[in-house]
């Protein structure tokens, strides 16, 4: 048999003898406090947004939240970060492939506890560049840029798209390629 729960005569939940869920909601949304665990396929469309202008919040995206920081020194939310072999999330830039070619984040705040964001919508610390231009690593520890670095030994990597020209917000996806000019 299955077993129901009803409020009145409108069914809340109902869990079948095959082990199926169906729940009703009100206004199309479940929330949940805790973990949550499937398995099998996700059917449905992620949703992206617009961030909000605060550095480092997102608009869907991502996220990880291992990792340290060299001497548990704080996060800069909005700043870019590489994982390093050492399990240390450190300063990225374009200077060298030491610090522009691994594991790119955003922080979403300043901690790791707090996550960083290894691909979606987030607001950078700093403009990088016009609506629609790609994005690449700066040369400028933890920052975009929207031209691609020129000199000797740097690394040239798309990492993104600018969505909005003066709020900082970006979709980050940072590129598994990238070229050491010489």
């Amino acid at each position: 048999d299955n077993l129901t729960f009803k409020n009145n005569s409108t069914e809340l939940v109902k869990i079948s003898q095959t082990g199926g869920l169906n729940l009703a909601t009100s206004g199309g949304h479940i929330t949940a406090s805790g973990n949550i665990s499937a398995s099998g396929y996700f059917e449905g469309d992620r949703k992206f947004k617009i961030p909000t202008t605060t550095a480092g919040n997102t608009g869907g995206a991502d996220v990880v939240y291992f990792g340290s920081t060299v001497e548990m020194a704080p996060t800069v939310a909005g700043a870019i970060y590489y994982f390093n072999s050492s399990g240390e999330w450190v300063n990225s830039d374009a200077s060298a492939a030491a610090t522009g070619t691994g594991l790119l984040a955003v922080a979403r705040g300043t901690a790791v506890t707090d996550g960083l964001v290894v691909r979606g919508m987030v607001t950078l610390v700093t403009d990088a560049g016009t609506i629609g231009d790609k994005l690449y690593l700066s040369t400028a520890p933890q920052r975009a840029q929207s031209s691609a670095p020129t000199a000797t030994g740097q690394i040239v990597r798309i990492i993104g798209y600018c969505v909005d020209s003066s709020n900082h917000q970006v979709y980050f996806n940072p590129d598994n390629t990238w070229v050491e000019l010489t």
